[in-house]
């Protein structure tokens, strides 16, 4: 069973707030655009979709924030404590309120939400807000009964409503009364079924590929956030975060996931080289791919194949020989590849065998199911977790990196 990554949205508030002092508006120069789309869907009970990383919880938070500055009270529900609580619980402790009330203390978001050319379109009046009081709710029901129980309770008081950690449940469904994920989607399709939009929900990835096309009908409209966290506005994240141009080779990176960008600025701003940042990366898909069992040559080249996904930051993208050319001269540069390597060669082997590890799509290359499984299962595989990546920190980094959690 794979660990949560631990994401919270308090620190990205409270930095959003510092960067709208600084810079006048946040680093991210994406935000507006994922806001105004997110806010869109969810205000009338729709649904916000991506990997971890991306977004989701932050966006909800700031649907809400945009809310309680426009004088109307909003709230993002934890699914999970929900779920956990007794019959008689504190609004408090069963959704964000405490950094909802925090961030509606920085006057930085009155100024940027004033800013926002969509925010007057729709109408709305941002004041400064007034104090968010806790009230106590009464739960009733079981399992995701008891959402519907508390958004029943919050929408007859005229809240704002987004539903979120649902990764918790997809992750460890048996903690919360689920026999597998599978329960928990017949669950939630009789949820959506009765509640009619009273809320918006935050659907993390792990979860809306079960759904089919009955539950995704009944929670439109949806935002995919990977719509909008383009290579181009992350590269000007990151920038924007450091206050100036990022050093080779880390400009060779397509960074697609806001929280990568984040823990990538902190690392810098630590001290850290963008060479050792990417050496620690590359060092540790190497390992990986060296685990697979096949001759060294084949090792040697789906590691150059990884190392390629991961400048790319999805394992899931094609891959053209530019590329792949491109993921061989940064390795030389570290240091980590010596004998010069044709990527003809690189590609017949891997493509040739009789479990391929790549094959040819229109536009170049894809890595096969079996790669994407090996490195998959390898970086989760407790073991490996404590033989390999002792040294190298926090592994579920490199996972949102390749856009596999």
């Amino acid at each position: 069973m794979r660990n949560i990554i631990p994401l919270s949205v308090t620190p990205a508030l409270e930095e959003i707030c510092e960067e709208i002092e600084r810079l006048g508006e946040p680093a991210n120069p994406a935000l507006g655009r994922m806001l105004e789309r997110a806010y869109g869907v969810l205000k009338v009970g729709g649904a916000v979709a991506g990997h971890y990383g991306q977004g989701k919880s932050l966006t909800a938070a700031l649907s809400a924030l945009l809310e309680i500055f426009s004088d109307r009270p909003g709230v993002v529900l934890k699914v999970n404590q929900i779920l956990l609580a007794g019959r008689r619980v504190r609004l408090s402790e069963v959704s964000n309120l405490a950094e909802l009330t925090k961030a509606s203390e920085c006057e930085g978001y009155r100024k940027w939400f004033n800013k926002l050319d969509w925010v007057r379109d729709k109408g709305l009046s941002i004041t400064k807000p007034k104090a968010l009081g806790d009230i106590q709710l009464e739960i009733e029901g079981e399992r995701l009964d008891r959402v519907y129980s508390a958004v029943r309770q919050l929408r007859e008081r005229g809240f704002f409503i987004v539903v979120d950690e649902f990764e918790r449940l997809v992750e460890q469904p048996h903690i919360y009364g689920y026999k597998d994920v599978i329960h928990l989607v017949e669950e939630f399709f009789n949820l959506v079924d009765r509640w009619g939009g009273a809320a918006g929900l935050a659907i993390p990835t792990s979860l809306w590929i079960h759904f089919d096309l009955q539950i995704k009908s009944r929670i439109a409209p949806i935002y995919y956030l990977h719509q909008d966290v383009t290579p181009e506005d992350m590269k000007k994240f990151l920038r924007n975060k450091l206050g100036g141009d990022v050093g080779e080779p880390l400009s060779y990176v397509e960074f697609r996931n806001p929280r990568v960008v984040m823990r990538i600025a902190k690392l810098l701003k630590g001290g850290e080289a963008p060479e050792k940042i990417v050496k620690d990366r590359a060092s540790l898909l190497q390992k990986i791919a060296y685990f697979y069992r096949a001759s060294d040559k084949t090792k040697k080249y789906l590691f150059i194949a990884y190392f390629a996904s991961w400048l790319k930051q999805n394992i899931y993208n094609t891959l053209t020989e530019t590329d792949i050319n491109q993921a061989k001269g940064v390795l030389r540069v570290l240091g980590l590849l010596d004998a010069e390597i044709k990527v003809e060669e690189l590609i017949s082997k891997l493509s040739k065998r009789r479990k391929a590890l790549m094959r040819k799509v229109p536009g170049g290359y894809i890595l096969t199911a079996v790669a994407i499984a090996h490195l998959r299962d390898t970086l989760f595989e407790k073991d490996f977790q404590e033989r390999a990546l002792a040294a190298y920190g926090d592994f579920y980094e490199l996972a949102l990196e390749l856009s596999l959690a």
